[in-house]
């Protein structure tokens, strides 16, 4: 490993064992952390609308609906938010508003976009479908900036996050890296 990686694990290291001494410092007890359900959707047998085949990604809209993206059964569940089923869209294939491989799911300005194998879907918050483009990569990530522009992340060229605006591809940036052969075996979670 380069003294730079070696520099970087450091700081890294240094900034948990002060955000976790500072968080358990009894002086610090005005600081409460606690984790709990607000909501869980989902269910090992009975009723299909709650069941999944493999989660790929989950978004709400501006009213709490959850939008959950199932890769395995290729759709998208909509539920209220109560985690009542109120519709469901998608189906596996390779037209237009059908999903091949889905990688991920993100709400901007009422519509929901998909990540597929090699395109992005845009669909209504009824599930309705209105549009989609090809991507000449093959994405992992999509969010939104500031701007209201798409990002998708993913290896195109020697660069990692692209930005596209109606569609287009704008620019890109963010630079690919080496793994270090030690780490090789998290390759598959990058």
């Amino acid at each position: 490993m380069n003294s730079l990686n070696i520099k970087k694990l450091k700081a890294l290291f240094f900034c948990l064992i002060i955000l976790f001494s500072g968080c358990s410092h009894k002086g610090l007890s005005k600081y409460h952390l606690s984790i709990h359900d607000e909501l869980s959707i989902g269910r090992n047998e009975g009723d299909d609308n709650y069941i999944f085949g493999q989660i790929k990604g989950v978004c709400t809209d501006n009213q709490l609906n959850v939008y959950i993206l199932d890769g395995l059964k290729k759709r998208v569940r909509k539920y209220d938010k109560n985690g009542n089923f109120k519709l469901s869209f998608g189906e596996e294939g390779q037209g237009p508003g059908q999903l091949d491989a889905p990688q991920a799911i993100a709400f901007y300005e009422n519509k929901i976009y998909i990540l597929d194998f090699f395109k992005l879907h845009i669909f209504s918050q009824n599930g309705e479908y209105l549009s989609s483009f090809p991507i000449n990569f093959r994405g992992i990530d999509i969010g939104f900036n500031a701007k209201g522009q798409l990002l998708i992340m993913g290896p195109r060229k020697q660069d990692i996050v692209h930005v596209f605006e109606n569609g287009e591809l704008k620019y890109s940036y963010g630079e690919l890296f080496d793994l270090p052969r030690e780490y090789s075996q998290f390759k598959e979670a990058l």
